[in-house]
């Protein structure tokens, strides 16, 4: 009996060691594995659907599956180690002054505490392994960054003085970028867009240099090196080589390369990966007004990593539909004007690339926006003529008129498709020219112009619109982690308000800000039908493992006759006049994350 027991607390110590020296081989040969790779760690490295439903681990990060058994296995021991001290305290306890069972009950309770130190020991060695390999909370790209980058972002970041940028798109002051985050097949002319969700200084808008508060970085791997980290260095490309311009409404910035198409982004043989760095702080980008851009959580910046492909997109761009639609009549007065193209445009285009006219050819006054990543250009006029649902002043074309929209093409270069810079018309996100008639090239302005018309009403639609249906479900409970999410609403709504501001995607007390754009699909109602509803859709990063999200709308959405959204009105299980109903329950103030 004596040598079982004595084996047993001796297993304890030898089962501490084994976990131990397991647990380091297998983090470090991840480690290692890691520095060997050049795109490094991605935030999308999960067991095959069919492993994990075998072993029962589920579908998530393999890294986080065997910390969570390691850890499981601690509490084992742990578990084994109390139960020799209690067991050592018993025989003790009931010795009875006999020498032989106090010295055995000395024996086991020296070699539990001997196993308990070793665990606690190794424990603490693995927790500060797993936390570094895996990331603060470890939640490998749940939030945070979103993994848009595979080189540490000490290194992304050359060029930059600042500290690294870590904001979350959708949370802080940019409201989108073109490319998307981890883009791949982008055109080596394209054009690198940045919203921002209020006016900027274009003073603080530096490319390159020592003041830089834009970083253009091209990543080249350069195999083995000196530390721990994958090896992705950047060179950085500076004034000379970037031009930039701003839109009308000082929220966007387009940057460009010179000399392109001689001298485009990436190469004409192999994929290149670039990242896009802004500079936070109080020497970073600047608020109309001198204020820093970038505050709070997120005063450090932004950064954001596509891949170049070794093609020129030489296609030029389309309008899909329009909102009225071309001849129709009876249009309500307090109509947006609505163009959807089949592609991104140039925003810093949009300003000279709308003309919307009444009868006898007098201008409408108004201003465009953009918006549905850059997909959508909406005109509203600056004619007041009454108030929404939400007291907010609604604005009319002129009644019983005809309204005549020309959407205009860029003057073209000695090189079709590419349109002049600074553009005088729509130009896409490569630069090429509207090509408004559809014949599949690039004519320049008036061949090119697209042109239609419609007859306003008397009326104004004031009927607000209510959601009709959302993915996923209310407290749907075991989501994936990139499952997509959408909401469709009854009417069609306007894309330029479907903003961060107003559709924000909302983590529980414990999950990290993710990253997360929004784009719009107008869709029917009926099968087969004409248009009549909008359906937003959410895109976003992996979400925090086992963690609340809430989509959370607010009356900023509009719908294209500038009526606020109602939030909680097409729950029909609320009722009453209260302003929000947060999960089926009435409530005067704004619903907060879902429990």
């Amino acid at each position: 009996m004596l040598s079982g027991r004595k084996s047993l607390s001796q297993t304890l110590v030898k089962a501490t060691f084994t976990v131990a020296s397991f647990v380091l081989v297998v983090f470090a040969s991840y480690a290692f594995a890691h520095v060997a790779q050049a795109q490094g760690v991605t935030s999308n490295e999960v067991l095959p659907t069919e492993i994990g439903e075998v072993i029962g681990t589920g579908t998530g990060d393999i890294r986080i599956t065997i910390a969570r058994i390691i850890r499981a296995f601690f509490g084992f021991l742990g578990t084994i180690a109390l139960l020799l001290v209690l067991y050592a305290g018993f025989i003790w306890m009931t010795a009875a002054g006999d020498p032989e069972k106090v010295d055995r009950a000395k024996k086991i309770l020296t070699s539990a505490v001997i196993g308990l130190v070793i665990m606690l020991s190794a424990f603490a060695i693995t927790s500060f392994v797993i936390s570094r390999l895996l990331g603060e909370g470890g939640a490998l790209g749940g939030g945070g960054t979103g993994g848009g980058s595979s080189a540490p972002n000490d290194i992304a970041c050359i060029g930059l003085s600042a500290t690294c940028p870590a904001g979350a798109l959708g949370n802080g002051i940019i409201e989108s970028h073109y490319p998307n985050r981890n883009a791949t097949g982008v055109a080596r002319n394209t054009r690198v867009v940045v919203t921002f969700k209020q006016r900027i200084d274009p003073a603080s808008i530096v490319v390159g240099g020592a003041n830089a508060t834009v970083a253009i970085l091209k990543s080249v791997d350069v195999g083995a090196a000196s530390n721990q980290f994958p090896q992705k260095f950047a060179q950085s490309l500076t004034a000379a080589d970037i031009d930039v311009a701003v839109s009308a409404d000082g929220r966007s910035f387009t940057f460009l390369q010179r000399n392109c198409p001689a001298n485009c982004f990436g190469s004409p043989t192999e994929n290149v990966f670039y990242t896009i760095a802004l500079r936070g702080g109080t020497d970073g980008v600047r608020r109309d007004g001198g204020a820093p851009a970038f505050t709070g959580t997120f005063n450090s910046g932004y950064l954001w990593e596509f891949q170049v492909s070794t093609v020129l997109d030489l296609t030029p761009p389309q309008v899909s539909y329009v909102v009225p639609a071309d001849g129709a009549s009876g249009v309500p007065r307090n109509s947006l004007v609505h163009v959807t193209f089949n592609e991104a445009i140039d925003p810093v285009s949009v300003g000279s690339g709308f003309s919307i006219t009444r009868s006898g050819g007098n201008v409408v006054a108004g201003r465009e926006q953009i918006g549905n990543a850059y997909r959508t250009v909406e005109f509203r006029t600056d004619e007041s003529c009454g108030t929404n649902s939400c007291g907010e002043q609604v604005f009319c074309l002129p009644a019983n008129q005809q309204i005549n929209v020309s959407v205009r093409a860029d003057a073209l270069t000695a090189a079709p498709p590419l349109g002049i810079y600074p553009p005088n018309g729509i130009t896409d996100m490569a630069g090429n020219s509207l090509d408004g008639n559809g014949n599949g090239a690039a004519q320049g302005s008036p061949d090119d112009d697209y042109d239609y018309d419609f007859r306003t009403s008397n009326e104004i639609d004031l009927v607000p619109p209510v959601v009709v249906s959302h993915e996923p479900a209310v407290l749907q409970g075991s989501i994936a982690r990139d499952l997509p999410m959408s909401v469709t609403f009854s009417k069609l709504m306007s894309s330029a308000s479907f903003t961060s501001d107003n559709a924000k995607l909302v983590p529980g007390a414990n999950g990290a800000p993710t990253n997360f754009s929004l784009a719009t699909e107008s869709v029917s109602s009926v099968a087969g039908g004409d248009p009549d509803q909008t359906k937003g859709i959410i895109d976003h990063d992996l979400l925090s493992i086992n963690q609340p999200y809430a989509l959370s709308l607010t009356s900023g959405l509009r719908d294209l006759r500038q009526n606020c959204f109602y939030p909680g009105a097409g729950q029909t299980v609320c009722t009453g006049n209260e302003a929000f109903c947060c999960n089926g329950v009435p409530s005067q103030v704004a619903c907060g994350f879902l429990p």
